[in-house]
C-alpha cells in the first residue's frame, strides 16, 4: 500500500506545481527543497538523466527533454479550471488504439525475464507532448528507489522513448494548444513482449474492468486507463495489479 501511496503523493505535487508553485531550481519540481542525486548515463548518441529524489524516488529521462521538471503554463491569459485539474475536461485527444499502442511499446521493450524480475511492481511512464503539433517531445520514467527497475538496462528505457516518440502523434484540443506543453502519465507493470490486443478483446476488457473507471476522463483499455488531468494523468491500476 505504501508504494501506491507514494505515487499518489508524487501526483499531488505534480498538480501543485501546475497551478503556480514557484520553483527556484528545476531540481525542486517534485518536493520543495528535495535532495537530488544526479547521474548522467550515455547510451549511444544520447545522454539519459537518472535523478534520485529524497533517496526515495528515481526519475529517468533524456537530457534533451526540455519539459521534464517544468510547469505547465498557458501562453495567453487562459486560466486553469477545476474541470481541467480534475480531468473532467481532457486536453489531449487520444484513442483506445493509441493508449493500447503505448502500453504495448512498454511491454515489448522488456524481455519476459525482466518482466518476471519486476514481480508485478508498477512504475510511472510520462509522455511530454509538443503543443504546436502534437508530436512527442520526450518520455520519462518514475519508480521507487530500491525497485527492480534500477537493474533494467538504460537501453530499455531509451527504446520506449524512441518508439513512442517516433510512432505517435496526438490530437490536441484548442485549449491544449495554448499550453507550453502537454503531458500524459500512467502506471504500468510491463508483461514482456506483449502481443497487440485485438479490438474486440479490448471492448470486452472495458466491460470486465468497469471498476477501473475514474473521473480522470481517460481511455480505458483491457489493461487499464491512460488519463490526463490538467495534462497530467494518473491511474490506480494496470490490468488490476496493485503492489502492496
Amino acid at each position: 500500500m505504501w508504494r501506491i501511496n507514494r505515487y499518489l503523493v508524487l501526483y499531488l505535487f505534480l498538480i501543485l506545481s501546475q497551478v503556480g508553485y514557484a520553483q527556484e531550481e528545476q531540481d525542486d519540481f517534485f518536493y520543495r527543497g528535495a535532495s537530488v542525486k544526479r547521474e548522467l548515463v550515455r547510451y549511444e548518441n544520447s545522454v539519459m538523466v537518472c535523478d534520485t529524489l529524497d533517496d526515495a524516488i528515481i526519475c529517468i529521462y533524456n537530457i534533451e527533454n526540455e519539459y521534464w521538471g517544468k510547469d505547465q503554463q498557458f501562453t495567453d491569459d487562459t486560466k486553469w479550471t477545476k474541470a481541467m485539474l480534475l480531468g473532467k475536461k481532457n486536453l489531449v485527444v487520444y484513442t483506445t488504439g493509441q493508449a493500447r499502442h503505448m502500453m504495448t511499446i512498454v511491454d515489448n521493450a522488456f524481455t519476459e525475464e525482466m518482466a518476471a524480475q519486476l514481480n508485478g511492481t508498477l512504475f510511472m511512464v510520462t509522455v511530454h507532448i509538443n503543443s504546436s503539433d502534437g508530436t512527442v517531445a520526450g518520455v520519462g520514467f518514475t519508480f521507487d528507489n530500491g525497485d527492480e527497475y534500477e537493474s533494467i538496462p538504460i537501453g530499455v528505457y531509451k527504446e520506449v522513448e524512441d518508439e513512442i516518440t517516433n510512432n505517435l502523434v496526438f490530437e490536441l484540443t484548442p485549449v491544449a494548444q495554448k499550453l507550453n506543453f502537454n503531458q500524459l502519465s500512467w502506471l504500468q507493470c510491463p508483461t514482456g513482449r506483449a502481443e497487440e490486443v485485438p479490438e474486440e478483446k479490448c471492448e470486452q476488457g472495458i466491460d470486465n474492468n468497469s471498476g477501473l473507471k475514474t473521473e480522470l476522463g481517460g481511455v480505458i483499455t483491457d489493461r487499464g486507463t491512460i488519463g490526463s488531468v490538467g495534462g497530467n494523468g494518473l491511474l490506480p491500476t494496470i490490468g488490476g495489479q496493485m503492489t502492496p
